[in-house]
């Protein structure tokens, strides 16, 4: 993953899917592909095209959205925090249809980390 070979990661999460549902929970958290989103996000706001890095970010709402609430504890709320910059970022270069969408994920990732 922290080659940019998302696609390649995911990959992986698949293959082990089975192998993850039955980890312990700190090992859960590591292997969901909310990570993958925001970074997928990332790159695609770094080179300007935020309308592929708000669907991205979308994707990563919706894997958040499907953990088991045991799951979403504060380690990995405080962790949607990260997408904070890039929102920002994109709400700043984009149009205002789009920035509609930013102010919907601003607003859930204040609301699910608990700020």
């Amino acid at each position: 993953m922290f080659k940019h070979e998302f696609i390649y990661s995911s990959d992986v999460l698949v293959n082990l899917s089975q192998k993850i549902i039955q980890a312990d929970s700190h090992q859960y958290k590591v292997y969901l592909d909310i990570q993958i989103h925001y970074r997928v996000a990332d790159d695609f706001a770094t080179v300007g095209n935020y309308i592929e890095a708000l669907d991205s970010f979308e994707k990563m709402k919706d894997a958040f959205d499907d953990v088991p609430s045991q799951f979403k504890d504060r380690y990995l709320r405080k962790k949607l925090n990260k997408c904070e910059f890039t929102l920002n970022k994109t709400y700043r270069q984009a149009n205002p249809t789009l920035n509609l969408r930013v102010d919907m994920l601003r607003d859930w990732v204040l609301r699910e980390a608990g700020n």
